[in-house]
């Protein structure tokens, strides 16, 4: 028998594992998901350094944790995003209408509908995380919609006055406007029924931005082109019309 107790080998431990539930979901934003595996760093460093030698390679893991990183990715991509969409929207709507001040108005009822959808966010109780990145990424499209089709109406106007001008804008833009808003609400809205986190988000984000859009492009943006917008030239950018030949084609259009 000692012979044979000699020639067993016993098995040797390769590694241990210990599971264990957590209170925080997969899909919750990172902002949520970083102190809890802040904390589970910390736990596991403080038990590596006080193991013996052989036992310091404690490590912790899950699946929770994977798509930290690509989350913050797409948070500050979104971000920067925006900030580049209203740049972008900014010089395009001056170079479209040729006049600042109206630039300026539209800009700024674009920056109030995305405040507001943010605002939204923050009274829910929502966290910016990836289904929130994505979404917002169309946000600024359905935003500045509205608001530029008011706008061109406006400069296009023959009437002196802006409350003539305002009043075209609206008798011809109006419709079309409120159509397009009634179509993109609607399909908004079907989203609202799926079970599925991220396309409910979705279509909360499109419902509520076309909402706001349409509300302040019909009444706020409206209503400060009536008080404030350009009549008689005032805020008209130069152009260079004349520089290459297009003077007569330009003045042609404009006493259509």
């Amino acid at each position: 028998m000692e012979n044979a107790g000699e020639s067993l080998k016993w098995p040797k431990v390769l590694y241990t594992k210990m599971e264990f539930a957590m209170s925080v979901s997969p899909e919750a934003p990172s902002a949520t998901k970083d102190p809890i595996y802040n904390r589970l760093e910390a736990w596991v460093k403080s038990a590596n350094s006080g193991a013996p030698e052989g036992l310091k390679n404690l490590r912790q893991g899950s699946q929770t944790w994977t798509f930290i990183p690509t989350e913050k990715s797409l948070v500050k991509n979104a971000i920067v995003g925006i900030a580049l969409a209203m740049a972008f929207s900014f010089v395009i709507v001056l170079l479209a209408t040729r006049n600042i001040i109206n630039t300026v108005l539209a800009i700024l009822c674009v920056s109030m509908v995305i405040l507001s959808i943010t605002a939204y966010y923050a009274i829910r109780g929502y966290q910016f995380g990836t289904t929130e990145s994505i979404a917002v990424v169309v946000l600024i499209g359905f935003s500045v919609d509205y608001i530029i089709h008011y706008s061109a109406e406006y400069m296009h106007s023959k009437e002196d006055t802006r409350e003539d001008k305002m009043r075209q804008s609206l008798r011809q833009m109006g419709v079309s406007i409120l159509g397009g808003f009634i179509t993109t609400l609607g399909s908004g809205i079907f989203l609202l029924t799926a079970e599925f986190t991220f396309f409910y988000k979705f279509g909360e984000t499109i419902s509520l931005a076309v909402t706001f859009a349409f509300l302040i492009a019909t009444f706020t943006y409206t209503a400060l082109m009536k008080a404030m917008g350009p009549q008689d030239g005032c805020g008209n950018i130069p152009t260079c019309d004349k520089c290459m030949g297009k003077k007569d084609e330009v003045e042609k259009f404009e006493n259509e």
